[in-house]
């Protein structure tokens, strides 16, 4: 369910143990969450992203299936115009 979490943990060489020990989950639901058969808390979300991945944004991190991932660094988003006021 999110491609992009799990390629960046490929990057990293890391390890859904490795996860699930910081977010003191057991691996099999990382695993699930993984494929997306588990809900992710914007919490753990939040501890995920501090702990192992400062350089990429939320949007990126966590998009589901189909989103280009040209956003993989951090950086402002503009607003589209009629946003702006």
């Amino acid at each position: 369910m999110f491609p992009n979490l799990k390629a960046e943990m490929d990057r990293l060489t890391l390890t859904t143990e490795d996860l699930a020990r910081v977010l003191k989950k057991e691996p099999a639901w990382v695993e699930k969450l993984l494929r997306g058969k588990a809900a992710l808390p914007v919490s753990l979300a939040i501890v995920i992203k501090k702990k192992f991945f400062p350089y990429c944004s939320y949007e990126y991190l966590f998009a589901g299936a189909g989103y280009s991932g040209s956003e993989r660094l951090a950086r402002p988003v503009p607003l589209p115009d009629d946003a702006a006021g």
